[in-house]
C-alpha cells in the first residue's frame, strides 16, 4: 500500500508540474465551469474547421492525414515539424492545422514597453502597470520575440515554412474577429492566462504588485470588465495543403 501511495504522489506531481494539464484545467478557463463551457464551444469551432479542411472520409487512415490545432504554436523548430508531417504522409496526403496569431501581442506588450520608457514626470502609472502586466505574459523586446515559439511567427512566416517544407496546394486564411469579450467577471478574469505559458493576471498581481498598486489597477480596470462592453481581437490561421503526388 505505501507503494501504491507513492506512485500516485508522484504521478500527482507530476501533473501539478504540467504547464499544459495545469492551464486546461484550470487557467484557461480560471476553474469556472460556466466560462469553462464557453470555451470548450469556440474550442469546438476551431476543431470543427480544421477537421473540415482535412476532408476526411471513411477508409482513412493516419498515414492519410495530419490535423492539429495550436501545436506548432509552442514548437520551438517548426520547419523540423512540418518536415516530419511531410515526411510520415503518403503521396497525395493532407495536412490541416489551424494555429494561433499571438505576434501582435507580444508587438503591443514591445509598444507599452517603449511608451513606458519614454515616459517623462510625471509618470503615467496604468501604462506603467499594464505594461507589467502585458510583459509578464508576451515578450516585450525583438530579442525576445525572436527567441519566442508564439510569437516569432506571423501568418506569412507559416505559409513560407509549408511551402519551404514541400508542400502543394496551399491554402491559407487569416481569421481577425474583434468580438465582445467572452469575461465579464472579474474572478474570471483574474484567474484566467491567454496561453500556457503566461501566468494569470491574479498571479502576476500577487508576485509583481504592491498592494497599493494592486488596488489602484483593480479601480481603474474592474468596470470595464464588468460592463460587458470590453472587446477582444483574436487572430487564427487555418491552412491547408497536400503532399505532391510525386
Amino acid at each position: 500500500m505505501p507503494a501504491l501511495n507513492s506512485e500516485s504522489a508522484k504521478a500527482q506531481n507530476d501533473v501539478e508540474a504540467d504547464v499544459w494539464s495545469e492551464w486546461l484545467l484550470h487557467h484557461r478557463h480560471a476553474g469556472d465551469p460556466a466560462y469553462a463551457q464557453v470555451v470548450q464551444a469556440v474550442v469546438e469551432g476551431y476543431a470543427d474547421r480544421v477537421l473540415d479542411g482535412a476532408h476526411l472520409v471513411a477508409g482513412m487512415t493516419l498515414v492519410d492525414v495530419v490535423a492539429t490545432r495550436a501545436v506548432l504554436a509552442y514548437v520551438a523548430d517548426k520547419k523540423a515539424a512540418l518536415g516530419e508531417f511531410l515526411r510520415i504522409l503518403k503521396p497525395g496526403g493532407r495536412l490541416s492545422i489551424a494555429e494561433p496569431i499571438l505576434q501582435d501581442d507580444a508587438f503591443y506588450a514591445g509598444a507599452l514597453r517603449k511608451r513606458v520608457e519614454a515616459q517623462s514626470q510625471p509618470v503615467d502609472r496604468l501604462l506603467t502597470l499594464l505594461h507589467r502586466w502585458k510583459a509578464a505574459q508576451f515578450p516585450d523586446t525583438q530579442e525576445a520575440c525572436a527567441q519566442s515559439p508564439i510569437a516569432n511567427y506571423s501568418e506569412r512566416d507559416l505559409l513560407n515554412m509549408v511551402g519551404s517544407a514541400g508542400f502543394a496546394e496551399i491554402h491559407l486564411q487569416l481569421h481577425i474577429d474583434v468580438v465582445p469579450s467572452l469575461i465579464t467577471t472579474w474572478d474570471v478574469f483574474l484567474g484566467s492566462s491567454p496561453h500556457p505559458w503566461a501566468p494569470s493576471l491574479k498571479q502576476i498581481l500577487g508576485e509583481r504588485f504592491t498592494p497599493d498598486e494592486r488596488q489602484f489597477f483593480e479601480r481603474m480596470v474592474r468596470p470595464p470588465v464588468g460592463s460587458g462592453k470590453n472587446t477582444t481581437t483574436n487572430r487564427a490561421v487555418y491552412l491547408q495543403a497536400q503532399r505532391p503526388l510525386s
